[in-house]
């Protein structure tokens, strides 16, 4: 895969990521009391998240909003 990914690409590698950190996709949908097959759209870069479920995010997974959108290598590195 390439290193050049755009920023759905990114925001969708580093939720999945963060996400990995939970018991299971469901787990996380209940915690952020978000819908699971939006969720899934946005794992999967089929959509974006309005700024109200962006914020829900970046406060559940502890990070800033620029964060989940950043690169994904740079994610990885941040979350050493």
């Amino acid at each position: 895969m390439s290193e050049n990914h755009s920023p759905q690409t990114d925001l969708a590698l580093n939720l999945r990521y963060l996400s990995g950190f939970y018991r299971s996709i469901a787990d996380v949908c209940r915690r952020v009391d978000i819908n699971r097959s939006q969720f899934n759209k946005y794992l999967s870069g089929l959509a974006q998240p309005s700024p109200f479920i962006m914020r829900k995010l970046s406060d559940f997974f502890g990070v800033e909003e620029y964060e989940l959108r950043m690169p994904h290598a740079q994610m990885l590195a941040l979350m050493e």
